[in-house]
């Protein structure tokens, strides 16, 4: 039995802060192949990739996800990514997303491993940024213990901590971070740290 990851209220909208960091990094290396998108949701990147002309498949720990992708012609399979493998031979993907979807598992080093394995080339993740200073504030004011119980996320990365968890796995080789009224940006790492409120990396395979 699968579970909901904190999704059941989730609803359709291609505005999500994730999608843009994640289109930036496809933009700034002009990749290329067949994508698997891993918590897929209710498939707003995998409609926005398929525009483009990718080849999509989709993964989603949410049985009415997979069901709603399928109504739209995606491959989709419902896989629990706390606990399961994914139903892919190694390196079955050139490019594998998972756009914020790691904050809301304990098991990552099993999910990024799986990545890991079916990726044949790049790998694509984001997270939202709890060393962004509008939480930073929060935590000086005493509100952020109340803040982080309401919240769907059950690890809560800094930008530090989410690239060098990430790269126990596969190599990086960009970031970027979305920045409120700036959009996508690559900045210094100090200026991540404050002002981006997610950040998308994008790392490579190693041999």
């Amino acid at each position: 039995m699968t579970e909901d990851f904190g999704e059941t209220n989730r609803y359709y909208t291609q505005e999500r802060f994730q999608y843009q960091v994640a289109l930036s990094l496809f933009n700034s290396k002009n990749l290329k192949g067949k994508v698997l998108d891993v918590g897929c949701g209710m498939g707003e990147f995998a409609d926005m990739l398929r525009i483009k002309g990718y080849d999509v498949t989709c993964v989603d720990g949410v049985k009415r996800f997979t069901k709603e992708t399928e109504k739209r012609g995606f491959n989709s399979f419902c896989v629990n990514l706390e606990t399961q493998n994914l139903p892919f031979p190694n390196d079955s993907f050139d490019i594998v997303t998972s756009l914020s979807v790691i904050e809301h598992l304990w098991n990552t080093e099993h999910y990024l491993e799986e990545i890991r394995r079916i990726s044949k080339k790049y790998i694509l993740l984001t997270t939202a940024n709890y060393d962004e200073i509008r939480y930073r504030i929060k935590h000086l004011l005493g509100h952020f213990g109340n803040y982080t119980y309401k919240s769907r996320h059950k690890k809560f990365y800094t930008y530090d901590s989410f690239i060098d968890e990430s790269k126990q796995h596969f190599s990086i080789i960009s970031r970027v971070g979305y920045v409120p009224r700036l959009g996508a940006v690559n900045l210094p790492d100090c200026l991540h740290r404050l002002f981006s409120v997610r950040i998308g990396i994008l790392g490579e395979k190693r041999d």
